[in-house]
């Protein structure tokens, strides 16, 4: 019997859990993924031919993986407090042949979780009696993911970081060189979700297929009634186990609709004005018994479903609750809160940089499983409005929010990581964000984009330890800006709170027109980045932007003196944060100050929190 070290993944992870188009699409993507983790990891726990298993990343005990790993989909779905991350590494004993033969096993495994995933999530349509899945959505042979493994001689003269160092080479040379499967496709169309796999029905040929779509699936009553599935979406047999899955979950989980609303929601609630309005809504909405929660201040929402007559006249009756609530918040400028929610959330991904080196070092494994506890119970039922977990896994994750709560979610995600840490070790985070009625994979991708963009930011010499945020306006246009943590993002966060609803604790607010007149002022200048190294430059543009912010700021209380002492006081504090704008930080300082003024312009624009003035004219977007 002989000692080995271990390394073990399963891929693709980033492109599997982007392919949802719902919430619970991308829930059951998540939870798949780990729960498989789970059950690997547990098999070679448990396998009879290994010894002295051992898990060193992540940080699991051999219980906790073994308690994880008996849970069926369902019960993990509706248990889901920490994802196994897709890759883990560690050490066995075992006879030579016995370890060959136990890892090539593994494809089998994995397929044969894959054929269970598939018998449960399938369960309602059984119920149902639907008898086109009979025919139809037969589990697929080959799983939609793959199980990576290489595992080596342990030197047992060597510590523990250096053998992991080893196979954690030999585990990239592995998976690189992979052979990729080849895709046997069929002469019908895509699937709408993920737009690679075939739809599903007959196969054989293109028309036979559209025959079958008129004939059996356009009237099937499950399709406009059950909310499953849109009438005009076609899915492949793999994103329709995984929106089946999502179903098994019995809490009513947040759809991108509903999780839009939470803060704006949370707002109105405490307003005795509207106490009355609200119970009648509750009450009203009680008869539907809806299996998602469904937000119901966004009119375009209650018109889609008014297509069911059996529900158009509790609905007339929403609909009318709801024009009551934006009135009296129309009317009263002074709550700091929009007729209507946003139309806007926000997807948060974040990555520890450089984890395969820094995870190898004594107790940092540690310190990163309890990180993710701490994320957790920041977003526990007290603080559940300002986002939802989708995916968690050590140092990485993936988080919706809504956009009101956005920039201060990703500064407490930061800032717990630094406090268990240090400073040594980074975090790089992207967040996208896009019109709620946008599908939500594309969001994902985009956030996706805004961490490289992260990871590849370099400034000072210095790489990643940076935030980028991309935003897809509902008409498709993109923008983002990426800066380093620390003295750009806290002065950003300051100005977007003033901006807002939200007073200082100086009892100031600044005016919406505030980032239009000072990316107004710096537009001319766009081309002079080459200047901004000229220390008298930058001087003159901070003066000016000094003299917007005095004249933009509105204070309560106090004479012309104590205001005016009050506006130095804030500026120090607030705005002029490292002595903005004096260091020589970057050649193109000028244009990422611009993004970020644009940014700030949006959110404060787009944000269900507002800052009635008069400088600038409230936006109200019908529907």
């Amino acid at each position: 019997m002989k000692n080995y070290v271990f390394s073990i993944g399963i891929i693709p992870v980033q492109e599997f859990i982007a392919e949802a188009r719902r919430s619970r699409d991308l829930k059951a993507g998540s939870v798949f993924l780990s729960w498989s983790m789970a059950k690997v990891l547990n098999y070679l726990q448990q396998n009879s031919k290994f010894k002295n298993v051992k898990v060193i990343l992540p940080s699991f005990s051999e219980k906790k993986i073994k308690e994880k790993g008996k849970l069926t989909f369902e019960e993990e779905i509706n248990r889901y407090t920490y994802s196994i991350p897709n890759r883990a590494s560690g050490y066995f004993s075992s006879k030579p042949d016995d370890a060959k033969t136990v890892f090539e096993n593994l494809d089998q495994f994995l397929t044969e979780l894959w054929h269970e995933f598939s018998e449960e999530s399938k369960k309602w349509i059984k119920e149902k009696d639907h008898k086109f899945a009979k025919q139809y959505l037969d589990t697929l042979n080959v799983p939609p993911i793959q199980i990576v493994w290489v595992f080596t001689e342990r030197d047992l003269n060597k510590i523990d970081a250096t053998n992991l160092e080893s196979i954690d080479k030999l585990y990239a040379d592995i998976k690189r060189s992979r052979p990729i499967r080849a895709w046997q496709g069929a002469p019908i169309a895509k699937c709408t979700q993920c737009g690679k796999r075939e739809v599903i029905g007959p196969s054989q040929s293109i028309k036979e297929w559209r025959e079958w779509v008129k004939k059996i699936f356009l009237t099937k009553s499950w399709v406009k009634k059950e909310y499953r599935i849109d009438e005009n979406e076609r899915l492949c047999q793999v994103c329709f186990l995984k929106r089946l899955a999502g179903y098994l979950d019995k809490k009513k989980t947040g759809s991108t609709n509903e999780i839009t609303t939470r803060e704006w929601l949370y707002r109105i609630e405490k307003l005795e004005d509207l106490n009355s309005v609200l119970l009648d809504l509750k009450k009203l909405q009680q008869p539907l018994d809806m299996i998602d929660q469904v937000p119901w201040f966004f009119p375009s929402v209650i018109r889609k479903m008014k297509n069911d007559e059996d529900k158009k006249e509790i609905l007339d009756k929403i609909e009318r609750t709801q024009k009551k609530i934006s009135n009296t918040l129309r009317k009263n400028t002074h709550f700091g809160i929009a007729p209507k929610p946003s139309d806007y959330l926000a997807v948060i991904t974040y990555d520890g940089d450089d984890m395969g080196e820094h995870s190898r070092k004594e107790g940092v494994s540690e310190k990163i499983a309890k990180f993710a506890e701490k994320i957790f119970s920041y977003f526990s039922d007290e603080n559940s409005r300002k986002g939802e977990i989708f995916y968690m896994g050590g140092d990485e994750g993936l988080i919706l929010t809504p956009i009101e709560t956005v920039m201060d979610t990703a500064n407490q995600i930061r800032q717990g990581f630094s406090n268990l840490l240090g400073n040594e070790i980074t975090l790089s985070m992207g967040i996208s964000i896009f019109h709620r009625e946008r599908p939500l994979g594309a969001a994902i991708r985009l956030a996706q984009y805004a961490i490289d963009k992260s990871k590849q930011f370099f400034e000072n010499y210095k790489r990643k330890n940076a935030l980028t945020v991309c935003i897809q306006t509902a008409s498709g246009n993109v923008f983002d800006t990426t800066a380093r943590w620390g003295a750009e993002w806290e002065r950003f966060r300051n100005i977007l709170m003033m901006l807002q609803a939200e007073e200082s604790k100086y009892g100031a607010r600044l005016s919406m027109a505030w980032p239009y007149e000072v990316e107004r002022s710096l537009i001319s200048l766009l081309n002079a980045d080459s200047e901004w190294s000229d220390h008298e430059f930058r001087q003159a543009i901070k003066t000016e932007v000094k003299r917007i912010t005095f004249r933009k700021l509105d204070l309560k209380n106090g004479n012309s003196q104590e205001k005016q002492d009050r506006k130095r006081k804030i500026w120090e504090e607030m705005f002029d944060i490292n002595d903005w704008m004096s260091v020589h930080s970057s050649e193109n300082y000028l244009s990422n100050l611009s993004s970020q003024l644009h940014l700030l312009a949006f959110l404060a624009r787009e944000s269900g929190l507002k800052n009635f003035d008069d400088s600038v004219k409230l936006e109200v977007h019908n529907e």
